[in-house]
C-alpha cells in the first residue's frame, strides 16, 4: 500500500484530541451532495486524522501488508431510507476487515443490561445513555461479511475514543478502545487468525472487491 493513503497535512494541534464534539449519526447519514459542506470537512478531517495515526501501529503489525483506507463511503442498505454510510476507516489485512470509527465521547464509558447501549458518565455525575458504537456499525459490518464470503474473512467493527477525558470500564466489549490499546487488540485477533486459518487473506482481491461495490467508483480509497 502506498504511503499517500495515510499521509496528511493536518498538524499536531489538530489530531484526535480536539473536543468539537461529533455528531456521529449525522456524520453517519451524510452523503457527500446533501449540501454539508462543513460537516463533511470535519468528518474528512478527522477520518484522516485517523488513519495518520493508526497507520504507524497497522504497518508494524502486518509487516507493511495493509490497506488503510480513510473516509470510506458504502452503500449497504439500497432502496433504504439511509442507503449508504460513511466509515472514518477501513482497514483490509491479512487477517481481517476492520471497520474503524473515532468518538468523541468524554467521561466514564460503562456497559449497561442491554448491550445495543452504553453509559456515558461525565465530570459531573450527569449520565447519559448512548447507541453503543457496536450497534451503530452492526448494517455495515453485515454487509462487508456478505460481500467478502467467499474470501472467509474475519470482519469487525473497532470503535477508538479520546486518549484523554475518556475512561473505558473493563467489561465494556474489548472493540470498545483508546489508541494506545489497538496494537495489542490486533496482536490478539492476528494470533487467533492464524490458529484457525492455514493462509492469509488476499488483500488485493477483498479491496478489489470493496472497490467494485463503492457508490462512487471513480474514487477507490483503497488502491
Amino acid at each position: 500500500m502506498k504511503d499517500e493513503h495515510f499521509e496528511s497535512s493536518l498538524g499536531p494541534e489538530e489530531l484526535l484530541n480536539d473536543r468539537e464534539p461529533i455528531d456521529e449519526d449525522f456524520l453517519a447519514n451524510t452523503t457527500p451532495d446533501d449540501g454539508t459542506s462543513a460537516r463533511a470537512g470535519h468528518r474528512r478531517l478527522i477520518a484522516h486524522s485517523l488513519a495518520k495515526r493508526i497507520a504507524p501501529i497497522l504497518m508494524a503489525l502486518c509487516d507493511g501488508k495493509v490497506h488503510v483506507c480513510p473516509e470510506v463511503l458504502l452503500a449497504h442498505a439500497s432502496g433504504t431510507a439511509n442507503p449508504t454510510t460513511w466509515v472514518h476507516c477501513l482497514v483490509i489485512t491479512g487477517f481481517g476487515v476492520f471497520v474503524i470509527d473515532y468518538y468523541d465521547w468524554r467521561g466514564a464509558i460503562k456497559p449497561t443490561n442491554n448491550a445495543d447501549e452504553l453509559l456515558i458518565v461525565d465530570d459531573f455525575g450527569v449520565t447519559t445513555v448512548q447507541t453503543s458504537p457496536m450497534r451503530r456499525a452492526k448494517p455495515v459490518v453485515r454487509y462487508l461479511r456478505a460481500l467478502l464470503s467467499q474470501y472467509g474473512a474475519p470482519v469487525e467493527s473497532i470503535a477508538i475514543y479520546a486518549q484523554s477525558g475518556c475512561s473505558i470500564h473493563p467489561t465494556v466489549p474489548d472493540t470498545v478502545l483508546q489508541l494506545s490499546e489497538l496494537y495489542h487488540f490486533l496482536r490478539g485477533r492476528l494470533h487467533r487468525f492464524r490458529a484457525n486459518h492455514s493462509r492469509y487473506l488476499d488483500r488485493e482481491a477483498i479491496a478489489a472487491q470493496i472497490a467494485s461495490c463503492l457508490p462512487d467508483r471513480r474514487t477507490n480509497p483503497c488502491k
